[in-house]
């Protein structure tokens, strides 16, 4: 895969059951710290995902945590909010998968080790296409370029998608043939980015039609 990256994101690795220990902790935080605007604004834009099958319990779960951060509504923050989030998410899996691998080398044997290396290239694509969409999001001021740079974000973010959701079902693929315990593991490591990424792209095709309706 090629793509051209306009930005460098870093992001340091933390366990992935302590980062939603806390993010999950932070909702009520956040939600203190919010505006009662921003509340109302994050509950109607998940309702409004409704439309683009997003569910919106698992819409708030993910977006109210960051109601401290926004301007009120202002749904490119928001987006941008989300985004770094999604990044952050699939790189905190890749390196839980890792780490998981290291710790149960049968895990990597075959079959399960084909799509376990698929899978973490599948990561690793998706996390550069995020990037490339965070990149792209600070070139988007409007003007003749607008519809140029939505395009691409849409097309980026749709391939992150297609790459997280390809990884999920080479998993279950093997399933069929190693160790239910340790799939099903795995396979729970990849949900939250699959669904966070799911729902970020929703949030920006709805964001872009309000831009350009």
């Amino acid at each position: 895969m090629t793509i051209k990256k306009t930005c460098s994101i870093t992001i340091p690795f933390t366990p992935l059951i302590i980062f939603f220990f806390f993010f999950i902790s932070s909702a009520a935080a956040a939600a203190a710290a919010a505006s009662s605007d921003d509340i109302r604004f994050i509950d109607k834009t998940c309702e409004d995902l409704r439309k683009r099958s997003v569910d919106s319990t698992s819409c708030k779960k993910w977006l109210l945590p960051l109601a401290g951060e926004l301007v009120s509504k202002n749904n490119r923050e928001l987006f941008k909010a989300a985004l770094q989030l999604t990044i952050s998410t699939t790189a905190i899996t890749a390196g839980n998968i890792t780490e998981y691998i290291s710790r149960h080398g049968s895990a990597a044997k075959a079959p399960a080790g084909g799509a376990l290396a698929d899978c973490m290239d599948n990561l690793k694509d998706a996390k550069a296409w995020m990037a490339s969409s965070a990149g792209e999001m600070k070139r988007l001021t409007g003007g003749n370029q607008s519809a140029l740079c939505i395009s691409d974000i849409q097309t980026w973010l749709s391939a992150a998608v297609t790459d997280e959701s390809t990884c999920t079902d080479g998993l279950k693929e093997a399933g069929k043939k190693v160790d239910a315990t340790v799939n099903t593991t795995l396979q729970s490591m990849v949900a939250p980015a699959v669904e966070v990424t799911h729902i970020t792209l929703a949030l920006f095709n709805h964001f872009a039609n309000i831009t350009n309706p």
